[in-house]
């Protein structure tokens, strides 16, 4: 979970980092508001080797609301990745600059792999 202030956004980043001719990856990305769990966006990629999506949760979608800061998670879900070969990270950045402001790795979960 990240909070995300007006003119930011969070960005999902998912990359298949397998060897070419390595396995395809099908990848579900969601993004939700807290703290009701409100889906915001998703979408579903297919990850060739060495290919990468991503997903953009802006201040924007959240809008009208009264809060400054909203807080939003994402999941990200990767079929048949028994070799671990997806990396995700989550960035914020600033939407007029494009300058980062935070990029942190992801590690996967207990059922993840």
């Amino acid at each position: 979970m990240v909070g995300i202030s007006k003119g930011h956004t969070a960005r999902v980043n998912v990359i298949n980092t397998g060897k070419p001719g390595s396995l395809t990856k099908s990848v579900w990305v969601q993004g939700f508001a807290n703290p009701h769990s409100e889906l915001l966006r998703q979408e579903t990629f297919t990850l060739e080797p060495g290919a990468s999506a991503f997903l953009d949760l802006s201040w924007d979608i959240i809008a009208g609301r009264d809060e400054n800061r909203h807080q939003v998670r994402a999941t990200v879900t990767v079929l048949d990745d028994e070799d671990s070969a997806c990396a995700v990270t989550l960035e914020v950045f600033d939407n007029e600059t494009g300058q980062t402001a935070a990029l942190l790795p992801v590690s996967a979960g207990p059922d993840n792999g």
